[in-house]
Formats: C-alpha cells, sequence, structure tokens
C-alpha cells in the first residue's frame, strides 16, 4: 500500500513538470483569466453603447485556462437577453416586458426546463404563438423551443460554408467559437 502511494506521488510529479513545461502553471492560468476577462469587457461595449440591454460572456476552457495552443480549443461564448423576464414563480411576472415562466416536473431532467410564454399585460399564459420558435405543448401551453430558427437563419446568410455547427445548446457557423443564446433569471433554482 505504501508502495502505491509513492508510485502516486512521483506520477503526480511528473505530470505537474510536463503540464508546467508545456505553460501550464500558475502564472499562465491568471494572465489568460484576465486577458479573457478584459476581451469580455471590450465585447460588452458596443451594446453599452447602443444601449442594447445585451449581456456577453466568455466562459469554458480559454478563460479557466485548462487548454493549450496545440488542442486547438474553441472559444465559448454566452449571448444573455435581459429584456425577457424570466421567472421562477408567478410572482415575479414584469408589467409591459417579455415574461417566461420556468416549468419542470419530475420527469424533467436536472438543470433543464421548459420556458412558457406569458402575456405581458397581465400574468397569464400566452395564448398564441409570437415567434417562430414558440412552439404549443400538448396541454395547449406556448412553449419557446431551442431551435432559434432565426438565429439560424441568420448565421446561414453569414456562414461561408453555408453550414450550421451544433455542439450542445451551441450554435455557431464557425468551429473556432460556440455561441449560446440565453436569458437572464435574477432568481437561482433551487438545483
Amino acid at each position: 500500500m505504501a508502495s502505491d502511494r509513492e508510485s502516486e506521488r512521483l506520477f503526480s510529479l511528473r505530470l505537474s513538470r510536463v503540464i508546467g513545461d508545456i505553460g501550464v502553471n500558475r502564472w499562465m492560468i491568471a494572465r489568460r483569466r484576465k486577458t479573457y476577462l478584459r476581451r469580455e469587457i471590450i465585447i460588452n461595449v458596443p451594446a453599452m453603447l447602443r444601449d442594447c440591454n445585451n449581456t456577453n460572456y466568455i466562459f469554458g476552457s480559454q478563460t479557466e485556462a485548462t487548454t493549450t495552443a496545440g488542442m486547438e480549443s474553441d472559444t465559448d461564448f454566452l449571448h444573455c437577453d435581459n429584456t425577457v423576464c424570466v421567472a421562477l414563480d408567478w410572482c415575479y411576472w414584469q408589467h409591459g416586458k417579455s415574461n417566461l415562466l420556468v416549468l419542470k416536473n419530475e420527469l424533467t431532467p436536472p438543470q433543464h426546463c421548459y420556458l412558457q410564454r406569458l402575456r405581458r399585460d397581465c400574468p397569464l399564459p400566452s395564448e398564441q404563438l409570437e415567434g417562430p420558435d414558440d412552439v404549443q405543448d400538448v396541454d395547449g401551453r406556448i412553449i419557446v423551443s431551442n431551435t432559434r430558427v432565426k438565429r439560424q437563419d441568420l448565421l446561414q446568410q453569414h456562414s461561408v460554408s453555408g453550414e450550421i455547427f451544433r455542439h450542445g445548446p451551441s450554435m455557431t457557423s464557425d468551429e473556432k467559437f460556440d455561441h449560446v443564446q440565453a436569458y437572464h433569471c435574477d432568481q437561482l433554482p433551487k438545483e
């Protein structure tokens, strides 16, 4: 048993040396995090100047500095639309705004939810489809789907190859970047 611990310790030391040799060290991690935080600020300036209510975030392996140059990792962007009110409960509904209610049940996988469209004039469910991403479920509720039809059309227009790449919730026309669209929610779910 003691030899197993010693061999694990030696392996850990060798691995640390190799990781340090390829540039993964405290200094580089801090530098990459600082660089990507600055890039995040820079990409949000135009939105602030145009008075857009969007916030953009860079996240994932680039900002965590858990990648190296040879890995050719992509850059992950999260684009948050702050104009939509996402509520975990009816009491958070806001007059005059686009409102979405988070729906979950015992069959909903963890960290997933459905977003039900609500009316702008009163805290009641919407009864009509408002956009190309709206669908009606079996209970008659208007649910916002994750198809992002308008976004797909826009990406295809700007794509050199006409291709769209999907990785989970991400959709992009360039495999070097992953773009995820999101809505802001003021409350934290129990999970």
